[in-house]
């Protein structure tokens, strides 16, 4: 049963084939979101050119996730997976937050996939998943008594913190001219 899996965000899907007992994807492609109207376009186009013909899939997507469609946070796509069922066949589409994906991966890194930062050295506490792209992503991961558990965050939307002069100046400027600035408006895409 090969797994079609997406990595999609405002800017860009990326896709890739995975094997049962494989970490890994394969046949991976990046794909520009502003090349497709819908997002169903853009799977289409994956699997036009893909390999081999996936069975179910999953997609981490930028945004909230609460049942079977979601619309992107920082694009106007509405992502229905029954309707990807239905018009690609397959027997089962997932979705979940792209960020709640990132944290889910972190136990399964390699050391040569990860770049300290700091002196902190890897533990098993918890651990978050940040990133920046057209939003601010943030997701956690705990420790538990069934393994790691991912916890979903919008952690981008919290009010942006200052923490030195120069740094409250700048908010200051920047709420005198916009209002409420958000972590994600100052520090991803918009900013």
């Amino acid at each position: 049963m090969t797994l079609l899996v997406g990595d999609i965000g405002g800017t860009n899907g990326r896709f890739g084939l995975v094997d049962p007992g494989e970490l890994r994807p394969r046949a991976v492609e990046t794909l520009a979101n502003d090349g497709f109207a819908s997002f169903e376009d853009e799977v289409a186009a994956y699997l036009d050119a893909a390999p081999e013909r996936p069975d179910r899939a999953v997609f981490a997507v930028a945004g909230p996730v609460f049942g079977d469609a979601m619309r992107l946070t920082n694009r106007d796509w509405l992502i229905d997976g029954r309707a990807l069922e239905r018009r690609f066949g397959f027997a089962r589409v997932t979705l979940v937050n792209d960020f709640v994906a990132q944290a889910a991966a972190l136990p399964h890194y390699r050391d040569d996939e990860l770049s300290p930062i700091g002196d902190a050295a890897p533990t098993h506490a918890a651990k978050a998943a940040l990133g920046v792209g057209a939003g601010l992503g943030v997701a956690g991961l705990r420790l538990s008594g069934d393994g790691w558990t991912p916890a979903p965050s919008e952690g981008g939307h919290i009010e942006l913190a200052a923490t030195t002069p120069e740094e409250f100046a700048i908010l200051d400027a920047l709420r005198r001219d916009f209002g409420r600035v958000s972590a994600e408006w100052a520090l991803s895409g918009p900013g």
